[in-house]
């Protein structure tokens, strides 16, 4: 649809002349960080402008800590930590009512004596919008802290282990004579729940002892409450001053939790322990004791996996929970870099309350691997205890297979990824993230105990892309693409399996007459649908546009949708939507148009899931009733680059699918698709060729020119449904044109192949009046060997090949591809492999006199069948490649101006090229070309 861009000043009139409201969804971040701030309402508009809430998916915050650790909280409390330059990360984390405090473990010693609690309560410090954590410092005269930040982290860690060398951490003055720090903006510190009133006046002695059996020396932070109602007592940082502190509480049944470190000479820790106490405070006793044992934290968490693997990191959560089923003491420990984690096992199960412990490890292949590959497990101890075995291990058929690929249109970018694991009585996770360069290729083994759930964080540059939630599912394999471009805005969708009670905000849907179109979920989307995190951004110029026949309803900057109420009669809308990214990490996809056109009327039904909530006319969130979802159709791309997104001269294509936004009750199939490239910034475009799949997906065909080679090259993709709605999107460079020509694209494992056998199929000629036997098998060039596979019926669908064009394509019609035989083990070793997009082969020759079929010819001119002695006079090497996803392919022959001259190879990708009968034993192959291109 044309569009025409309206100067400012002109929106406000045009809403309030076609009797809209909208409230516009900001960037901006509102009292919350990650939040969208609620819009002034529209000068003379009928309906106030109210604030329109963000999914949580979106919303996060990154907090650098005093000690220089960067951790990022999720809206769900998830925390993702990453340490400072130079060290590893190391920490305890306490979970207070909606606060999350995340402690490195060179600060326990300090803690509550020195550095005030409230320095790692990064709820609060998110809450104030901080990223790097302001302080405030008391010192004797002459001493000093270091600025806060990696500096201040590594002097702690010095001092640590210069006392540890010693014998006693923690006792001494720290940096010289510093005696408080705390952060220096307002925070509520340990913000607790108001307790009802209790007599706290029963004293408790409480010793930690240490692997001696002695008091521990220096100060050690514990967290006690009461197990009966935690309302009662409740207090996650306890100071042990040389293992000794005395407390009065109510009467009732307590528990309490120590996690200790032990640090070497370098102020690094060389082991955890975690201890545990129950006990009994008695009505109108005269005193009680209790002691936290070292000693007995004896079991050590270790990890078996098929393959060798190194400990990368350690994680363990202790969730205790009174009577009533409320947190008493929600707190963890996380390591890196393999130091031993041991942990006191329990005696019996509770019995008062509830106590839940499970452990989380990413482990890494060995250096020397041939391939690089990982483990991530998330594993439950049984309700109620910590198990007296603390070694887990784990067999190849509990894992799903996650074949993953980073792609980087930047070499070399700097990534951190990592892995949010939750088991079902888990509302929050926890993960450290690990640093690598991109791109770059991994097998990732995922396993966890029933109902385990995980998400996915990625960290390119100072973006952060995030996965949906998505249930673990036991041997299944599946291939995964991390940023993948286009980079584009789009819809997220919930994962498949996802729970039915979760909240989903509808993004694109009609309330009555509220209009819901926002983009602020997913403003930067990778192909596989992963979604940017809304802060920090880096769009620096967007604009957003509704309008309804020749009226906009709305148009403005800086915004990535909106909520409009609209007149009741149905009516046809185009969205319009114009972003700009800014960013020095990424090349690709920084500018985009899209435009959505769909009709929508007064919605009074739902259609929507129950879980859903939807945006009401007085601009909040309010259930779904009377919700129904827009028909906005969305594109889905696969486009044919490497991992660094380039693709040479020479063929290309892409595959796109549309669909339409989530909550849409039986949409219309998308039936027409257009897709243009352009070579030079959009000053000229080319349609691409496209071939409908089914199911709303095309692909599409096009050549890219010799002289594109270096260049960045842009898409417009359009696609319309059978009752009208169309989206179109622009892409400005959205892959490279690999710079030289005919260098191959490095080929993409994990795509799930169909297998083939050593046996002679029948494959229909569509353009003759003859059949032709064809022989058909799976060569793996990888591995230098020919596989056969097993016969499947869908490989036994007629192949066909079309009809050459007159004065095209001088051939014979016998197409053979021959392989080894080999044994029936061996098949069913080969069968068990992982599927690999290994190539399908074919070499015309002359046809033999073995075909039980009739022989056909061709003359230059057209096909036509044989009748007499006449043969061809050239032949041709042909190829394609089989996939799941398209089971009979049909060899099609480009058009004559495209013909590549005689002798010069278009056979650009790796696994297309021709091999010699020495490196697969499959046969010498040919490429004798006769002025004819072949494509897929």
């Amino acid at each position: 649809m044309w569009y025409r861009r309206i100067r400012a000043g002109a929106s406000g009139a045009r809403a309030l002349a076609s009797g809209c409201v909208l409230a516009a969804l900001g960037l901006a971040a509102g009292p919350a960080p990650g939040a969208l701030a609620a819009p002034a309402p529209m000068s003379g508009a009928a309906t106030d402008a109210s604030a329109v809430p963000v999914a949580s998916e979106t919303t996060a915050h990154t907090v650098t800590l005093v000690t220089g650790e960067r951790v990022t909280l999720r809206a769900d409390g998830s925390v993702v930590v990453a340490p400072r330059p130079g060290a590893e990360a190391d920490y305890v984390t306490r979970r207070l009512d909606n606060d999350v405090f995340v402690i490195p473990l060179t600060a326990l010693p300090y803690l509550g004596r020195t550095l005030d609690p409230a320095l790692f309560n990064v709820s609060a410090l998110a809450e104030a919008g901080v990223t790097t954590t302001p302080v405030r410092v008391e010192a004797t005269a002459g001493a000093t802290a270091p600025p806060s930040g990696p500096a201040f982290g590594a002097a702690l860690a010095r001092q640590i282990g210069a006392e540890a060398a010693k014998g006693s951490v923690g006792e001494g003055p720290l940096f010289g004579g510093v005696t408080s720090v705390a952060p220096a903006v307002a925070t509520d510190g340990v913000r607790a729940a108001p307790r009802p009133s209790a007599r706290a006046d029963h004293p408790v002695k409480i010793t930690v002892l240490g692997t001696d059996g002695k008091p521990l020396p220096g100060t050690t932070s514990f967290a006690l409450a009461n197990a009966d109602d935690a309302a009662l007592y409740r207090e996650p940082f306890l100071d042990a001053v040389d293992g000794e502190t005395r407390v009065e509480v109510p009467a009732g049944h307590y528990t309490a939790m120590v996690s200790a470190p032990a640090f070497d000479s370098a102020g690094e820790p060389a082991g955890v322990r975690m201890a545990t106490a129950e006990f009994t405070v008695p009505d109108g006793g005269t005193g009680t004791e209790a002691v936290l044992d070292l000693r007995k934290a004896t079991e050590r968490v270790t990890f078996s996996t098929p393959r060798p693997a190194e400990e990368h990191q350690l994680i363990l959560h202790y969730l205790r929970q009174d009577t009533k089923g409320a947190v008493a003491v929600n707190g963890g420990v996380g390591v890196s870099g393999g130091p031993p984690v041991q942990v006191q096992p329990s005696s019996r199960p509770v019995t008062t309350g509830d106590l839940r412990f499970n452990v989380y490890t990413h482990r890494k292949a060995p250096a020397d691997a041939a391939t690089p590959y990982s483990y991530d497990l998330k594993l439950a101890n049984p309700a109620g205890t910590i198990t007296k075995n603390q070694h887990y291990k784990v067999a190849g058929r509990q894992l799903a297979t996650v074949r993953t690929n980073y792609h980087s249109d930047t070499p070399g970018r700097a990534e951190e990824v990592a892995r949010l694991m939750y088991l079902p009585y888990e509302t929050s996770g926890e993960a450290l993230s690990e640093p690598f360069k991109t791109p770059a290729r991994r097998t990732e083994y995922v396993g966890g105990s029933a109902g385990t759930s995980y998400a996915d964080w990625l960290k390119a540059g100072e973006r952060r892309f995030v996965s949906q939630e998505q249930p673990l599912v036991p041997g299944r394999t599946t291939t995964v693409d991390w940023l993948r471009g286009p980079l584009v805005p789009g819809f997220t969708e919930p994962a498949p399996g996802a729970a039915a009670d979760e909240t989903w905000y509808c993004a694109a849907c009609r309330k009555g007459d509220a209009l819901t179109f926002s983009l602020a979920t997913a403003t930067v989307m990778d192909s596989a649908g992963h979604h940017v995190l809304a802060v920090p951004s880096d769009i620096t110029s967007s604009h957003f546009a509704v309008v309804s026949g020749d009226t906009t309803l709305y148009e403005g900057d800086g915004v990535p949708g909106g909520v409009l109420t609209v007149p009741p009669k149905k009516a046809p809308y185009t969205v319009v939507y114009d972003q700009t990214r800014t960013n020095g990490d990424f090349r690709q996809s920084l500018t985009t148009h899209t435009e959505w056109t769909f009709a929508s009327g007064h919605s009074g039904g739902q259609t929507v899931p129950d879980n859903w909530t939807c945006v009401s006319e007085a601009g909040e969130y309010d259930g779904p009733g009377e919700c129904s979802a827009l028909p906005v159709v969305v594109p889905h791309y696969r486009l044919d680059t490497g991992l660094d997104g380039t693709s040479p001269a020479g063929d290309g294509h892409l595959v796109v699918g549309f669909g339409h936004v989530p909550g849409v009750v039986a949409p219309p199939a998308v039936t027409k698709a257009r897709v243009e490239v352009s070579f030079d910034d959009g000053e000229r475009w080319t349609a691409a060729s496209t071939t409908a799949l089914g199911k709303g997906r095309f692909r599409a065909d096009w050549t890219t020119p010799d002289s594109a080679a270096g260049r960045d090259a842009s898409l417009r993709v359009t696609g319309t449904d059978a009752d009208g709605n169309t989206v179109t999107q622009t892409v400005k460079s959205a892959f490279t044109v690999a710079a030289g020509a005919g260098r191959g694209r490095e080929r993409e494992p994990g795509r799930a192949q169909p297998s083939f056998a050593h046996r002679a199929v029948t494959v229909p000629m569509a353009a003759a009046a003859c059949r032709i036997p064809v022989s058909l098998a799976r060569t793996d060039r990888a591995n230098s060997t020919c596989r056969n596979g097993t016969w499947s019926a869908a490989a036994l669908r007629p192949w066909t090949l079309s009809r050459p064009s007159r004065g095209q394509l001088r051939t014979q019609a016998r197409q053979t591809v021959k392989c080894r035989a080999v044994s029936a083990s061996a098949r069913r070793r080969a069968s068990a492999r992982p599927a690999e997009p290994l190539p399908v082969e074919a070499t015309a020759s002359r046809p033999g006199a073995e075909s039980s079929a009739k022989p056909c010819t061709w003359t230059p001119g057209r096909p036509r069948r044989a009748s007499s002695s006449q043969t061809a006079s050239k032949t041709e090497s042909v190829r394609w490649a089989a996939s799941a996803a398209s089971p009979s392919p049909a060899l099609r022959w480009a058009p004559a101006s495209t013909r590549t001259p005689p002798g010069e190879s278009r056979s650009t990708r790796a696994p297309s090229r021709s091999v010699s009968a020495s490196e697969t034993g499959c046969g010498t192959w040919t490429d004798q070309r006769a002025g004819a291109d072949r494509s897929t």
